[in-house]
């Protein structure tokens, strides 16, 4: 049961990280045009 919250925690945690630099490329790309 643990591993399992470490696990779905960690996954929230690369799936925001991703998030966010996919959110911070957009924004640098449209600076750019």
């Amino acid at each position: 049961m643990k591993k399992t919250h470490i696990t779905l925690a960690a996954v929230a945690a690369l799936a925001t990280a991703v998030a966010v630099h996919l959110r911070r490329k957009l924004t640098f790309n449209l600076s750019l045009n």
